[in-house]
């Protein structure tokens, strides 16, 4: 058995001509990651030793009080959970909590108007059971962003209607979205037998 994630990104120009496609297998599971799962089926309000992670401020957040599920099906406009994009081409490290340089929301320098992200269970076909987490970004900056990185990050909300944000996947991804242009990305995950 193997849990395995894909990217798929597509690239449009300012005429929603497809500029680039791109597919290749995720290896950037981040240490949240583990401990979010984790968290979820112990599902313990004392567990011994705590699961501590950083949230993606930095801050150490135990998620054993983490009641509710992880979420990544973000609203447009928000860039605080759900498939994000950013501009920073730092080696991906297991410690990694957050995006190196994240695209904001907006129209400024390497702003993007982030669409909903949806999430959305595949099935099981051949031994495969998958889901798949999309969003698509629109540059209204101005120029052309660098995207250098993209990630998923997820919320949950601790006892105490505490709301955290965790980054469970990042990976190097450098392409080119032309101003007035778009992209979207796919992680599709998968265990396979």
């Amino acid at each position: 058995m193997s849990l395995e994630a894909y990217i798929e990104v597509k690239v449009r120009d300012r005429f929603g001509k497809v500029i680039v496609r791109r597919k290749k297998r995720s290896r950037s599971f981040v240490r949240a990651f583990n401990h979010a799962l984790c968290a979820q089926i112990r599902q313990e309000t004392t567990p011994n030793p705590a699961i501590t992670t950083k949230d993606t401020a930095g801050a150490n957040q135990n998620l054993r009080n983490a009641g509710g599920p992880f979420y990544a099906d973000a609203p447009a406009a928000n860039a605080t959970y759900g498939a994000v994009i950013g501009t920073d081409n730092t080696p991906v490290d297991i410690e990694n909590f957050q995006l190196g340089a994240q695209c904001g929301e907006g129209t400024g320098a390497d702003q993007v108007n982030h669409q909903a992200c949806t999430v959305a269970y595949l099935g099981v076909a051949a031994g495969v059971s998958s889901f798949k987490v999309e969003r698509s970004f629109l540059n209204n900056s101005g120029d052309t962003i660098n995207v250098e990185e993209i990630g998923v990050y997820t919320f949950a909300t601790r006892v105490g209607a505490v709301t955290i944000y965790i980054m469970v996947l990042r990976d190097l991804y450098s392409l080119a979205v032309p101003d007035g242009g778009g992209m979207s990305v796919t992680y599709t995950i998968r265990i396979a037998v």
